[in-house]
């Protein structure tokens, strides 16, 4: 009650988050920390919070409804910020777009491939061999990023 009725959205985070700790099965607090989440744009974590309740109770339709509205907006988002950054000739813009776009919607493997390609090309090896690295633990048979870290590195993971 108090956290719903509160203004401020990181305290109403605060009291979601004890609530869910205090009582992990109170599917009501964590979708409402979901949507708390989303409110101020931390879309992974909100999506994060709606999976555990879907687990529990898979026909919790507002968890549902909630996680597709999260979905669609990280995907707008983290979709035009890639495409602001694929057609971008600054490389410096091109470099902080593409990491906007991965903040969004951390699961963007060919976004980070295109950055870690960045990165490389334009000599900031370290970024983009660890970029690439992370990529490939995740995603081993992502096939342009094996090869462009191959290319870069003349190395084989």
């Amino acid at each position: 009650e108090k956290a719903y009725q509160s203004k401020n959205i990181d305290e109403k985070i605060k009291m979601y988050a004890s609530v869910t700790r205090l009582d992990p099965f109170d599917n009501d607090a964590r979708t409402n920390l979901a949507w708390v989440l989303y409110q101020r744009g931390d879309y992974h974590n909100a999506k994060l919070e709606l999976k555990q309740v879907m687990e529990k109770k898979p026909n919790h339709q507002r968890a549902a409804r909630i996680f597709q509205t999260v979905q669609e907006e990280q995907e707008r988002i983290a979709d035009d910020l890639s495409e602001k950054a694929y057609y971008t000739k600054n490389n410096s813009q091109k470099i902080r777009l593409y990491e906007q776009s991965i903040a969004v919607d951390p699961e963007q493997y060919t976004v980070k491939t295109n950055l870690a390609y960045v990165y490389a090309h334009n000599g900031m090896r370290e970024q983009a061999k660890a970029l690439f690295e992370s990529i490939l633990q995740d995603k081993p048979q992502h096939k342009r990023a094996r090869r462009l870290y191959n290319y870069y590195f003349n190395e084989k993971i």
